[in-house]
């Protein structure tokens, strides 16, 4: 019985203390404040200032300046700055804060007066400046009020602030009018900060500088390079469902380029950006590779998986099979091709989306109005195609668009956002070295890179400050040259560096040949390849060099006919 009566004792006096703690923030307050104090204190809007003090006395200027300071603090989750003090009649590092955020001033240029009781004006100058403070501007927008009784009395550095706060709900009139040379209380004073600093929360959202970035890449072909409308239908979606980031896209596409350049280019043009999301389709322009060669298909779309696995931030990848106009063999290429690298997708568990298969379905689903085939159907019946192209208008573009955002409903967002994981083995184990190469990928504007004849940029008319004068083409106006792609077309002309890697890629156009370009190592011609000036047959080839590690590498034009090149890629074995 003794045990029993001990423990409802240390019971009684356990619950005495938790209330007394409970108040311990202050030795004498209003009935009707208390519940705002209360959150005050949880909130962490109550101030050191007012620790064990009565709060139904006037508040002082010191501990006005306090409280203003924790309102910034509590709504914007920043600690408020110091500095150096510049009043004479105080220490208070509170008061320093409320001065180095333009809250407070002094009653004079060296002193602030911290024991002075504050007005009902000063207060409302003072929280006014607070908001402005955390909203980051310097005008206050509001409907303004009915003048009070005694506006004549009020001073005019005050004016705009009272019936600002007025207007808001935070601070009343009385019956005399405003009284704003009246004191104001510090639970008064506790309560007007609560109620302002509970709605600047609910309000506030980061500024769009101050969001995390979130970062989604694109890489591949035409389809991608001129796919701006169904690109920023991915960015509106993610930044709906990401208001806390800004969302922020990086097209690195190249038309007429397949995934083998992709992947050489992929450390520069992509990874440099360090992504969180990448977005990969070369489908359609790998069918070049024939429906024969499946791991053709497969390589370079591993590598860029994998290079992403090795990445110091590792993004989610997505692979995009895009929508054609395409029939018969090269149908089947495309088809082929997508096939393939879908076993890469499952392999890496990467999620896909297939635009083609959303187009054919919406097909499927219109069959009974139209007796066109689906070709027809993209051409002729929906105008998403031109006639013969693979490159659709804007509606086709939207297409990719749709198919993309409807598989991010179906599946779940989560889905597409998960970082690819390594595997414990090579899916292309044949392949394996290419696969694991790391690529250096250099502009042929790179700075290590000199120059001697006449060269330019392919898209610029303003060549080089080091070079001759360009020489005017028709290849000015060519919308598939990457930044930093050269031309020439005068016999000598000649590229030259040290190669870092032990095999180096010439990135270049060639189709059906009309110049010749020489490849020296350290002076010895090693290599010739021919190049095109044949506009439709465009086509990105990059012709490898090894055992050039370490040595002098030349490119030289061999004839007075176009020679464009793009890149010097290096790699160098993982």
């Amino acid at each position: 019985m003794k045990k029993l009566t001990s423990m409802l004792l240390v019971l009684c006096l356990m619950f005495s203390c938790m209330s007394v703690m409970a108040e311990s923030k202050w030795t004498n307050a209003s009935d009707w404040a208390k519940p705002e104090l209360e959150k005050a204190v949880s909130s962490g809007v109550y101030p050191t200032a007012l620790e064990n003090k009565d709060l139904t006395l006037n508040i002082t200027r010191a501990e006005q300046a306090a409280l203003t300071v924790k309102i910034y603090e509590a709504v914007t989750g920043k600690d408020a700055p110091s500095g150096d003090n510049p009043f004479t009649d105080t220490n208070d590092k509170e008061i320093i804060k409320a001065f180095k955020l333009g809250i407070t001033s002094g009653t004079t240029e060296t002193t602030f007066s911290p024991d002075e009781n504050l007005t009902r004006e000063q207060a409302a100058a003072m929280l006014a400046r607070v908001f402005k403070k955390i909203k980051n501007t310097d005008t206050l927008s509001f409907e303004m009020p009915s003048q009070f009784a005694d506006h004549s009395s009020i001073s005019d550095y005050a004016i705009e602030s009272v019936y600002f706060m007025n207007a808001q709900g935070y601070i009343k009139g009385t019956e005399a009018g405003f009284e704003p040379k009246g004191l104001c209380t510090r639970e008064q004073a506790l309560a007007i900060a609560q109620r302002m600093a509970n709605n600047l929360k609910g309000e506030q959202k980061p500024a769009e500088s101050e969001k995390e970035k979130f970062v989604v890449a694109f890489v591949g072909g035409s389809l991608t390079e001129g796919g701006s409308t169904w690109q920023s239908m991915v960015k509106k979606y993610l930044q709906e469902k990401m208001p806390d980031k800004k969302v922020e896209t990086i097209n690195s596409g190249i038309g007429g380029t397949t995934s083998e350049f992709g992947a050489k280019r992929f450390a520069k043009d992509v990874l440099s950006f360090n992504p969180d999301m990448v977005v990969i389709e070369f489908a359609v322009n790998d069918r070049t590779y024939g429906a024969t060669n499946e791991a053709k298909h497969q390589i370079y779309m591993e590598s860029m998986v994998y290079q992403c696995t090795k990445a110091e931030k590792i993004p989610s990848v997505m692979f995009l099979y895009s929508n054609h106009a395409y029939e018969n063999n090269d149908l089947e290429n495309v088809e082929f091709s997508r096939k393939a690298k879908e076993k890469v997708a499952q392999f890496y568990n990467i999620p896909s989306v297939d635009a083609h298969a959303y187009g054919v379905e919406l097909y499927e689903n219109d069959k009974e109005k139209t007796s066109t085939t689906y070709k027809q159907w993209l051409e002729q019946e929906k105008k998403y195609y031109p006639a013969n192209n693979v490159h659709p208008y804007n509606s086709g573009y939207t297409l990719f668009g749709d198919a993309i955002l409807a598989a991010f409903e179906k599946d779940g967002l989560e889905k597409f956002l998960k970082p690819v994981q390594a595997q414990s083995n090579i899916f292309c184990v044949s392949d394996r070295t290419k696969v694991t190469s790391r690529y250096n990928y250099l502009y042929v504007t790179d700075p290590k890179i000199s120059y001697t004849g006449k060269w330019y940029l392919c898209n610029n008319e303003t060549p080089r400050s080091d070079l001759s004068q360009p020489i005017a083409t028709k290849f000015y106006s060519h919308p598939y040259y990457p930044e930093g792609a050269v031309y020439t077309n005068v016999a000598d002309s000649c590229l030259t560096f040290k190669a870092s890697a032990p095999e180096i890629f010439i990135s270049y156009l060639s189709g059906t040949g009309s110049n010749e370009m020489v490849v020296l190592v350290d002076g010895k011609e090693v290599k010739t390849l021919s190049t095109t000036s044949d506009y439709a047959n465009m086509n990105y080839v990059t012709a490898g060099i090894q055992g050039v590690g370490g040595k002098i590498v030349t490119i030289k034009a061999k004839y007075n006919t176009p020679l464009r090149i793009f890149s010097i890629i290096e790699r160098f074995n993982q």
